[in-house]
């Protein structure tokens, strides 16, 4: 196959998959609740000493997300994680009772250690 032609039946592939709607908008939305975190493992980029930012999410910043998220995909999923420990947001519970109020499918990540 020559490259121009492969290039047109590329082109035509993207203008295919984004002529859905539902590749307009994310159906799954990972968020950062917190990116501070109880462990200090070697291959993660939020380790201490590193120069990520520390801190948790405001309950204002989560509604905003969530609101936006559940207008544009009102049946979709959210999983709260990232690099940070979710449970160290001590917002947490109410953000998770808002997503549930706003039918959105809940999961997360947490760093379990003994």
């Amino acid at each position: 196959m020559k490259i121009p032609q492969f290039l047109s039946q590329y082109r035509g592939f993207i203008r295919y998959v984004y002529s859905f709607k539902c590749y307009k908008f994310p159906l799954t939305l990972s968020v950062e609740t917190s990116s501070l975190c109880n462990l200090n493992c070697r291959m993660c980029p939020s380790r201490k000493g590193s120069n990520v930012e520390k801190g948790n999410m405001t309950f204002y910043t989560f509604l905003k997300i969530i609101n936006e998220f559940s207008f544009k995909r009102p049946q979709s999923s959210l999983i709260l994680h990232k690099d940070g420990e979710p449970f160290m947001n001590p917002n947490l519970l109410s953000m998770i009772e808002y997503v549930k109020k706003k039918n959105l499918t809940l999961g997360y990540i947490q760093m379990v250690h003994y």
